[in-house]
């Protein structure tokens, strides 16, 4: 009490039992009269110094005595140049010095008097090889950490791909290529798919604006070269198990031709369709894409790295939003509605926005422009527009998951407060982190529906 409280009180002498569990921060060095023998014991003796509430402008310093030439000059130099015990903290190696002990006593019972000091170099190397796989270990564990968002989001969204039996992106893959010219040959009855260049529509990849896939870049790959063909899968366990066929995954050439193109295309952003159906309907049906705001990111350089491990949180999925035009069918379900319209084989869609010309000379489109005055048809569309979005902006609410999200990025910044503390590292990276972590809560929380695409749905009762 007199050594922690009372000015007066400069010195302190301890026994073994001054070298855990005391709280001596108020301390300016502490001299060692002895060496322990387990580098644990020297570690939580300096470690009485080292405490919570210490001035971190204060170094803690070691004064300690030892007789030159003597087996405790040895082992004061394996702790000092080997595990630096002096300098900085065991930092989690603590599980590594139950074998450096093993290899001192193994020197000692080799040569008392000398083993140390023929065993010294070797004991440093392997200590520091210890180091650095226990080093190599913090690091895996704190990058499971921080990317475990990351991680959770690739496994939503291959579920998401995977979970129909159709394979939902497969099937979005073949009909946008299909749409652009790139027709596959019929699957085979183990689901594979071949693509080949004869089939290539040059037509309607003119109309679509596509550019075709590098066909070359398929010449020496093993199917290829065994079979002659471009048979692969957008199945990512189907060409895990088969390694011979080729992954339409990014960075295969037909993979990327209609990513592209689906990307920089305006194709199928706006439409009407006719079909029938078990009800009567007609109405708007409006797709929304869930876009973060980015602005307070970009105008402060913040990486997008982080807002991508956390987008998970906000719906995957684009909102469809359903706007009945009469009473009769805002008495069908929305989620029928919706189920129509995806689920229907494109030989049942009537285009009814065609631009080409008919047997009259002119296309629909024409005819409902020549008949059909804007100032009848805008106010109604503006109406509905609005409406969906309102529709939409609740949804997007209803299926974020953002408290989810605060959650993990409170946890993230926990976890790496306690090991900055642990490890003796610079917290000014956690206030760094923190500002990153808040602006992108931020851009979850103000994202947006952003419309992708509108469709006058018509469906004609069956008989």
């Amino acid at each position: 009490y007199s050594f922690q409280n009372d000015p007066a009180c400069r010195v302190i002498v301890c026994d073994e039992t001054g070298g855990e569990g005391r709280n001596f921060q108020n301390a300016e060095q502490v001299i060692h009269l002895d060496l322990p023998w387990n580098a644990n014991a020297l570690e939580q003796r300096i470690g009485r110094l080292d405490r919570l509430g210490r001035d971190p402008q204060m170094d803690v310093h070691s004064v300690v005595l030892y007789a030159e030439g003597t087996i405790e000059e040895q082992l004061f130099k394996i702790w000092k140049d080997g595990l630096k015990l002096f300098e900085q903290s065991l930092s989690g190696l603590e599980i590594i010095t139950g074998e450096l002990n093993e290899l001192i006593v193994d020197a000692l019972l080799d040569d008392y008097y000398t083993g140390l000091l023929n065993a010294f170099d070797d004991i440093l190397d392997q200590a520091d090889e210890m180091r650095e796989s226990v080093e190599d270990e913090q690091d895996f564990d704190l990058g499971a950490t921080l990317y475990r968002p990351l991680s959770q989001g690739i496994d939503n969204v291959l579920e998401l791909y995977n979970s129909e039996n159709d394979n939902l992106f497969a099937t979005a893959m073949i009909g946008w290529g299909g749409q652009a010219g790139l027709h596959p040959e019929k699957p085979t009855n183990t689901g594979l798919i071949e693509f080949r260049e004869s089939t290539f529509s040059i037509n309607a990849a003119k109309q679509s604006l596509f550019i075709p896939p590098d066909w070359e870049r398929y010449t020496y790959s093993s199917i290829m070269l065994r079979e002659g063909k471009i048979l692969g899968s957008f199945n990512r366990k189907t060409a895990a198990l088969r390694e011979d066929i080729l992954f339409f995954a990014p960075g295969d050439a037909v993979y990327d031709a209609i990513i592209s193109n689906a990307v920089g295309c305006n194709r199928g952003r706006c439409t009407g369709i006719d079909t029938t159906g078990e009800f009567s309907y007609a109405g708007l049906v409006y797709i929304y894409n869930v876009e973060p705001a980015l602005d307070e990111l970009l105008e402060n350089d913040i990486t997008l790295q982080t807002l991508s491990q956390y987008r998970m949180y906000l719906p995957l999925q684009q909102i469809i939003v359903t706007i009945p035009l009469n009473k009769t069918s805002s008495a069908i379900p929305e989620n029928k509605v919706i189920q129509t319209l995806l689920n229907m084989p494109c030989r049942m869609a009537g285009h009814i926005g065609k631009r080409s010309s008919g047997k009259l000379g002119y296309s629909p489109l024409e005819r409902f422009i020549a008949n059909t005055p804007y100032t009848t048809w805008e106010p109604l569309i503006e109406r509905c527009t609005s409406k969906a979005y309102e529709k939409a902006c609740v949804r997007l609410q209803k299926h974020s998951n953002l408290e989810s999200a605060e959650t993990e990025m409170q946890r993230v910044l926990d976890g790496l407060r306690a090991e900055c503390i642990y490890f003796e590292r610079d917290l000014s990276e956690i206030n760094r982190k923190k500002y990153i972590y808040d602006a992108t809560l931020r851009a979850l929380k103000n994202a947006k529906p952003v419309l992708d695409a509108v469709c006058f749905l018509r469906v004609r009762k069956n008989g």
